[in-house]
């Protein structure tokens, strides 16, 4: 069986027995079309190790303990009053880990909204229930949040809803800006009936897009979210994080074995295993990747601080170019990169025809706009919110240990592709 294949397996396996219990295992199925490589010193036989692997360090990995629980009423039975976290968009990458880390740091009740609770187990901490089937309508949002939140003695509610693209008539202000105000306001009514406004606290989770390129669709249906949500919503504390590239821990295995995929098609981590690297443009634009679990530590920090209403760009101290992230990985397996630069007459009609991940038409709208700019994005409000020094790639990835990086999904794009000529 090939390393990809087994992979695969290894992780259905665990899937069917306890969805959701690991988070490695759901980012893995996540992206279940990628192939996953090695350096030279790996072989296929540990992936025979990655089902006991994961299981054995589940304490580590698992966002709750599956129950034997099948009716609702069971969760959350302390009615004692509690600090309640709410996160929309719970099974996203954002989402998974926010709760991961909520869990295991923090005392929190979590609820977790998503469009199959069903399928997830469910604690006595965490509880996952269903979105409202119109995710537009603030009073729908009101009635799914009333009994979740009717203990608490302080709220959290943390938006993680939305996507890159559109879809069919949908736009991305549909998709992004009316979902953000629908539920920002239903959290509003919540506070108010329970009389909690100075201790509520809203998250907006948009997009350092909305900074460089407002004049986007993209970047403009995250920049107008991010404002309306501030003007509409009166709690404690409304906040809009902006986050740059977004680089996470990887996944530990029983051997110390790395993998290592950020969760999006075509981020830098993808391209080491090819024989060439792409860039977009020159490959000299100014990036500030940021860390996940810094991400994490300035969200859950919101409710200690007296910000009021405030926009902050989530990036990192490290700045680094499109170039050096991408050669980055191969380094880090002992490759020599070769890298291969896509012009932007070429990179916008693929993107805008066929959009996958980073390969997207507002990110590579965003690398042409920073071709242009020669400005650090100052990080020191962040870096007062997560209460630490912020991590770098160099802190996360390192060399001497056995590494496998996932690959851009390049012969899956090309099938969707074709597809979709087709079907056209």
């Amino acid at each position: 069986m090939s390393i990809s294949n087994t992979i695969r397996t290894e992780a259905n396996v665990l899937k069917n027995k306890a969805p959701y219990l690991c988070a490695g295992v759901q980012h893995i199925n996540t992206h279940s079309t990628r192939e996953y490589h090695t350096n030279s010193t790996y072989v296929a036989s540990t992936y025979s190790n990655v089902s006991s692997s994961y299981s054995s360090t589940s304490s580590k990995f698992a966002l709750v303990q599956p129950q034997a629980y099948s009716d609702s009423s069971l969760i959350f039975e302390d009615q004692t009053k509690s600090k309640v976290l709410v996160v929309a968009g719970a099974t996203g990458q954002m989402g998974s880990e926010l709760i991961k880390e909520a869990a295991k740091n923090t005392d929190y009740k979590i609820v977790g909204f998503t469009r199959n609770p069903e399928t997830l187990p469910q604690s006595e901490r965490v509880k996952f229930v269903k979105t409202p089937k119109d995710i537009n309508d603030s009073s729908a949002w009101k009635d799914a949040l009333l009994p979740e939140c009717e203990h608490a003695d302080e709220i959290l509610s943390v938006n993680m809803i939305g996507t890159s693209t559109s879809r069919g008539d949908r736009t991305l202000n549909d998709m992004i800006e009316k979902p953000a105000l629908a539920l920002a306001k239903g959290v509003k009514k919540v506070a108010n009936t329970l009389n909690l406004e100075d201790r509520t606290h809203f998250v907006n989770m948009s997009s350092i897009a909305a900074l460089y390129i407002p004049e986007n669709e993209y970047g403009n249906a995250r920049d107008q979210a991010d404002r309306k949500v501030l003007n509409e919503i009166d709690v404690k504390n409304v906040i809009a994080l902006r986050p740059s590239l977004v680089f996470n821990d990887p996944i530990v295995g029983e051997d110390g074995t790395q993998f290592i995929d950020m969760g999006h098609s075509y981020s830098p981590e993808q391209w080491a295993n090819l024989p060439f690297q792409c860039v977009i443009g020159s490959g000299n634009q100014k990036i500030q990747p940021v860390y996940l679990g810094d991400v994490n530590s300035a969200i859950l920090n919101v409710p200690e601080k007296k910000l009021g209403k405030k926009i902050i760009n989530a990036v990192g101290s490290d700045i680094k170019t499109q170039k050096e992230m991408v050669e980055y990985f191969p380094k880090l397996i002992g490759k020599r990169p070769r890298i291969v630069k896509i012009p932007y007459g070429m990179a916008m009609p693929l993107a805008q025809k066929f959009p996958e991940g980073r390969f997207a038409p507002y990110a590579v709208e965003m690398f042409k706009k920073l071709e242009k700019m020669d400005v650090e994005v100052c990080h020191l409000e962040f870096r007062n919110l997560v209460g630490n020094p912020l991590k770098a790639f160099e802190d996360i990835y390192r060399k001497g240990t056995k590494i496998v990086i996932a690959t851009a999904p390049i012969k899956q794009h090309l099938i969707n592709a074709v597809k979709t000529i087709k079907r056209k």
